[in-house]
């Protein structure tokens, strides 16, 4: 056979897809590293990624990404409905924006989702004001380790998370407004504080004293 008739040794490896030829579970792995944005917007790459991102187990969303609120609103109600409630390992919500914070009436509807999901890592960091986190969903026999930046909680917040998450091992807490007097709990682990304006170390100081 003529050689103007042969491909080069080794052409249809170099040119064939190895990645998207590799099983669900490992591309998840991969996605996980991206944001939820990133992770949705591989579905145009083939057909064999159209529907990877539903069955994600790491949802990491970082509002930066988008040009306002209500476009963010929109991504976020679309993202969970259509994933239903496949389980997940970690969620995240990261506001970084003057103009686009996680103050919003549904937020704590997303994050109810996540614990219905059974969520076993759930980060909540706003950068810009200080988020209302409802306590009435925190009931999970999964989540096990909760990170919060400026978050504004109750003294009974605390006390239905340690009640109602019977598995926590891990309660971090970034310049959040705290009023609780009391934290007790058979399974953590591991609690942590950070301050940076004195009026949340007031706060932190007297809880403290009462451990």
């Amino acid at each position: 056979m003529s050689n103007k008739h042969m491909k080069p040794t080794g052409f249809e490896d170099i040119t064939s897809d190895r990645i998207s030829s590799l099983p669900d579970e490992i591309l998840h792995h991969i996605m996980s590293f991206m944001t939820a944005r990133e992770a949705v917007q591989t579905c145009v790459l083939s057909t064999r990624w159209r529907y990877i991102w539903l069955c994600l187990r790491c949802l990491n969303t970082e509002i930066c990404q988008f040009t306002s609120k209500k476009i963010f609103v929109r991504f976020m109600d679309n993202i969970l409905l259509r994933r239903g409630f496949v389980p997940l390992d970690s969620f995240s919500l990261i506001g970084w924006r003057d103009d686009v914070s996680l103050n919003h009436p549904r937020t704590n509807l997303w994050v109810c989702h996540a614990i219905r999901s059974n969520v076993r890592v759930l980060q909540i960091f706003e950068y810009h004001g200080l988020f209302d986190l409802d306590h009435s969903f925190f009931i999970s026999s999964h989540l096990k380790i909760l990170n919060l930046r400026c978050v504004s909680t109750t003294a009974l917040f605390i006390e239905k998370l340690f009640s109602g998450c019977p598995v926590l091992e891990e309660l971090s807490m970034v310049d959040c407004r705290v009023f609780a007097t009391k934290f007790s709990s058979s399974t953590l682990k591991k609690l942590t504080f950070i301050s940076h304006t004195p009026m949340v170390k007031i706060v932190f100081m007297m809880i403290l004293k009462t451990l």
